[in-house]
């Protein structure tokens, strides 16, 4: 994966609890705390998917296409930790990031 693209999906915020993973920002965007801090938890959507949508296209994809997979590995990763959660198997998590880099490699080498 490319390097800037590396970074951002390896920025997850995600913790280890009881050897699963879990999203303290997706938390709170369930359940009361998004009443409290709704603004704060889609501007952080917001950025990570902004970043995201920057490093694919500085890596050589174009816009609309960069926008897209960016909030398709945001959304990936956010129901990889909701599974991997619910169904206590980290290999969930694991193969959908895999999957996600093999998006990201074939989307750059598509555009070069």
């Amino acid at each position: 994966m490319a390097a800037p693209v590396e970074a951002d999906c390896g920025d997850t915020k995600d913790v280890e609890i009881g050897r699963r993973r879990i999203c303290l920002v997706g938390t709170f965007a369930l359940d009361e705390a998004r009443d409290c801090f709704g603004s704060e938890i889609r501007n952080y959507f917001r950025r990570w998917i902004n970043g995201l949508d920057d490093a694919l296209f500085r890596a050589g994809m174009n816009p609309p296409s960069s926008r897209q997979l960016a909030e398709d590995i945001v959304v990936g990763i956010q129901g990889a930790l909701t599974m991997t959660r619910a169904i206590g198997d980290d290999r969930i998590f694991e193969r959908t990031l895999k999957g996600l880099r093999e998006r990201v490699e074939r989307g750059i080498r598509k555009r070069r």
